[in-house]
């Protein structure tokens, strides 16, 4: 099956990979999306989702299943793992785009993507490892025959800074990726002192919000929304979304 373009949203038609006992289910899952019925797709995503987390089609369907339902938030958060699998998607990056424009966002907190977020960090490893190689190709076939690869003295010594730039983006690149955001899912969420239901409620959190969650105890999460604006979340309205 190929991929759709319906209403604004693009629609994965694809068949799961290595999901032969669910496709079943995923077909039922367009099915009643295709008929309007966007709860029922949803539920069948939700739980295809469950039991295959880095599955991108799955992933892709249920955010837009939730942006179909009036759910900004829950589409943002399953966008947003999507995301993790194939960064330079178009497709997302219009759905997310969209999804996030539905959410009021206050003055000047825009949320802003990172570039070093649209490769995932094996891929700048994957860089690296090429550039170091070449850089030591070079450098012995310099030793090798030092006349006949003197004209490559200036490339080595740009290979060899690009590796350290490299090297210097796959350690943030990774750093980032080990980072825990959150996105607000419930229409307001209020944001306590202490991670107790009694602990007195500082500022509240509008459904779509995504911030980084600095610790977690039991079912309560902190959370990190800037200046003077730390404090704890209950879990039940916030999706965990581990490296950005």
């Amino acid at each position: 099956m190929k991929s759709k373009l319906t209403f604004l949203f693009l629609f994965i038609f694809l068949g799961v990979n290595n999901l032969s006992a669910d496709e079943k289910m995923f077909s039922e899952a367009n099915k009643a999306y295709e008929l309007g019925n966007y709860k029922e797709a949803s539920q069948i995503y939700e739980k295809l989702a469950r039991e295959n987390p880095e599955n991108f089609s799955i992933l892709f369907n249920l955010g837009t299943s939730y942006l179909k339902m009036g759910l900004p938030g829950r589409a943002i958060a399953s966008y947003r793992m999507a995301q993790k699998l194939s960064p330079r998607d178009p497709g997302l990056a219009v759905n997310l785009r969209y999804a996030r424009d539905q959410i009021p966002t206050p003055p000047g907190r825009t949320v802003q993507e990172n570039p070093l977020d649209r490769v995932r960090t094996a891929e700048w490893m994957l860089g690296l490892t090429a550039m170091i190689w070449l850089f030591f190709l070079l450098l012995g076939l310099r030793q090798i025959f030092p006349k006949a690869f003197e004209f490559t003295r200036a490339l080595c010594w740009i290979l060899g800074a690009g590796s350290l730039a490299l090297l210097t983006i796959c350690v943030i690149s990774h750093l980032r990726s080990q980072q825990t955001m959150a996105v607000v899912v419930s229409k307001e969420a209020a944001v306590r002192r202490g991670p107790f239901d009694e602990s007195q409620a500082a500022f509240s959190l509008k459904e779509g919000r995504e911030i980084p969650v600095t610790g977690t105890k039991e079912e309560w999460c902190e959370i990190n929304d800037g200046p003077n604006k730390v404090g704890w979340v209950h879990s039940i309205n916030l999706n965990l979304i581990i490296g950005r």
